[in-house]
């Protein structure tokens, strides 16, 4: 198939297709300091499709209880208990993926290695989500130099670089289309100008001098369903922003470099596909899945190197062949492997996931969910399944000759 075409068809799809669910739980840790105090601030979301909500008259009404331990050399440290409510207006809400409820709660701990626990219990229900142990360490307030890392969606909200929307995914940065900055502070370091590296890859992605925003502390508070960051202006902690390169990114590790005078510092820092479809977590069989689209030779080519080199190649090949405006994040990538995803679970057979190599399955990886599907029986009890795509004005027809769920293109 041409790769214009296909790219049309995956693009116009692409505007409706279905986001992926998130994890139940997002937990994010940071520290701040306020009053020369450290402060800890740990902030999570939830999506909504993981909350139970009923109907209240004319809203609808969720309530749950997320239960954080903290542990210190395996002792038991600190408790919080936290019991929200919320209200929708719409059973569509109710049901979102890309919706959430997020919240954040303070601690104060002092320095040391710590161990969270976490799990969420949906009110009125045996529903009970644990999640991993989580690790972290705590600096005491004489060592630390910086404030954040913290990620926060792109730009200032008012114009006045004193306000951030923290992106709160785990302290990690989601790989998406939305733009996603670094917002750093510097104690002590009365500085107008540093210098900052972002590294992937061994190849440097972003490399400049960057201003301070000003100084002061920064407050979190809870608005508009977003949790803020705000610069106020009580320290002498100078706060910087680094930002025009999260769509440069590609998944996994990179690392953030700050420089001034004769001091470096430098910091890990994560990219994580959120929406990643399931079947890219097997990247080989994503690889030869290209063989609907491209010619073997090419394919044979993507699979010549090793298999740790599978990810990167597949990743270098949708952004070779259908660019996305620069961005590494890659829409037709995406949407390609979604509707493989989709197959799988939909049309494979009885004892095997092959629905991405079964006939509807590759139409549908082609040209996604057609029109209108009916279905018709032969006077020899065959079952035909008819798929039309309007739009295209194409014509599929699958029979079934056994009886098995086993659909084979007729026509």
């Amino acid at each position: 198939m041409n790769r214009l075409i296909l790219f049309i068809l995956l693009i116009t799809v692409t505007l409706l297709a279905e986001d992926k669910p998130q994890p139940p739980i997002l937990l994010e840790h940071n520290s701040i300091l306020r009053d020369s105090v450290q402060i800890e601030i740990f902030s999570y979301r939830i999506p909504y499709n993981n909350i139970l909500f009923t109907k209240d008259k004319k809203e609808f009404t969720a309530s749950f209880v997320l239960t954080v331990e903290f542990y210190k050399n395996d002792e038991f440290v600190k408790r919080e208990i936290l019991n929200p409510s919320l209200k929708v207006k719409s059973y569509n809400e109710t049901n979102s993926k890309t919706k959430f409820y997020q919240d954040f709660f303070e601690v104060e701990l002092d320095s040391g290695e710590y161990k969270m626990k976490s799990n969420l219990s949906l009110n009125s229900t045996e529903v009970e989500y644990k999640f991993p142990d989580q690790d972290f360490k705590i600096k005491s307030l004489f060592d630390r130099r910086a404030v954040g890392p913290f990620i926060v969606k792109n730009g200032s909200l008012d114009g006045s670089n004193k306000n951030f929307i923290l992106a709160n995914y785990g302290n990690k940065i989601p790989f998406s289309p939305q733009k996603y900055g670094i917002l750093i502070g510097l104690a002590g370091l009365d500085q107008d100008t540093i210098h900052a590296e972002i590294k992937q890859l061994d190849n440097i992605l972003f490399s400049s001098s960057v201003k301070s925003i000003g100084t002061g502390n920064i407050s979190p508070l809870r608005k508009d369903g977003d949790i803020h960051l705000l610069l106020n202006d009580s320290s002498d902690i100078d706060y910087y922003i680094v930002s025009g390169f999260s769509n440069d990114l590609y998944e996994g590790s990179s690392k953030l470099e700050i420089s001034y005078d004769t001091t470096e510092m430098k910091f890990d820092l994560h990219t994580v596909w959120f929406t990643k479809p399931n079947i890219l977590n097997n990247p080989e069989y994503s690889i030869k899945l290209l063989s609907y689209i491209e010619d073997e030779e090419l394919v044979g080519k993507l699979l010549s190197s090793s298999d740790e080199d599978y990810s990167r190649n597949l990743a270098e090949y949708w952004v070779e062949y259908y660019p996305s405006n620069g961005m590494k994040f890659n829409y037709a990538m995406e949407e390609y492997y979604s509707r493989a995803d989709y197959a799988i679970k939909n049309y494979s057979s009885l004892n095997a996931l092959d629905g991405a190599e079964r006939d509807r399955g590759k139409i549908y990886i082609l040209y996604g969910a057609p029109s209108s599907v009916s279905r018709n029986y032969t006077e020899m009890n065959d079952v035909i399944e008819v798929w039309e795509y309007e739009n295209l004005n194409k014509r599929f027809l699958f029979k079934d000759f056994n009886g098995t769920g086993k659909f084979d293109l007729s026509e």
